[in-house]
């Protein structure tokens, strides 16, 4: 078990080791920024490794900015590529990961991106713009506690900590309004809170294109 909090730092010799040191994972090789810690008893959470000063980073057409804001309650997540064909895909299939583990690379900006500060655990709290639109998250909490990596563990942060006090996260997926077939199904699939839905991916299929547009309209900033 391992509790995260504001401040904790991490160092690593390469990113995999800086993972791996962090979340206690063992990958022997890996450029993900964001790892599943369902093997860890924190199903649809995810660790989030990325630069937080607003500095354009990735590799071939998958480029990202991601600001912390100054009071270092709200992160700002943009995708930089155009068109955003390949965004749009990866977030019908996978859903949005809504629900993050916010550790800043380099956080002293000293071009050391082995080094990591634990910032908070995030929600998705905004969408923002029109097409395939940016995502604001805001902190929940300053702690974390995750589990041991395929081992249970009590006492660790339920998910629960993501819902609380934000009514969106806990409305029934009736508010949304959708189709008959589509509202069947999500009620077989025991789908009752919009909350369930941003975890979602059914891939690129007319299902999946309606759930998108119902959320994205849903927590959309004017």
């Amino acid at each position: 078990m391992k509790t995260f909090s504001v401040g904790d730092i991490f160092y690593g010799n390469s990113h995999t080791d800086l993972i791996n040191k962090t979340i206690g994972t063992k990958f022997r090789g890996t450029q993900r920024c964001g790892i599943d810690l369902s093997d860890f008893q924190c199903d649809g959470i995810i660790a989030w490794f990325v630069f937080m000063d607003g500095s354009i980073n990735g590799y071939e057409d998958w480029h990202w900015s991601n600001k912390l804001s100054r009071d270092g309650l709200t992160i700002y997540e943009r995708n930089m590529d155009q068109p955003k064909k390949k965004l749009e895909i990866e977030r019908l299939n996978k859903g949005y990961n809504p629900f993050r583990l916010a550790f800043q690379l380099d956080p002293y900006e000293t071009g050391n991106r082995h080094c990591c500060k634990f910032v908070g655990a995030f929600k998705l709290d905004a969408f923002i713009g029109k097409e395939v639109p940016d995502i604001e998250y805001k902190k929940v909490s300053d702690k974390f506690t995750i589990g041991d990596k395929g081992v249970f563990c009590a006492n660790i942060t339920d998910k629960i900590k993501f819902y609380e006090n934000d009514n969106r996260y806990n409305a029934k997926i009736e508010v949304l309004n959708f189709s008959d077939t589509l509202y069947m199904m999500l009620k077989k699939a025991s789908v009752h809170t919009v909350g369930e839905l941003l975890g979602i991916g059914l891939g690129f299929n007319q299902s999946s294109i309606e759930i998108r547009d119902k959320i994205e309209n849903f927590f959309k900033r004017i």
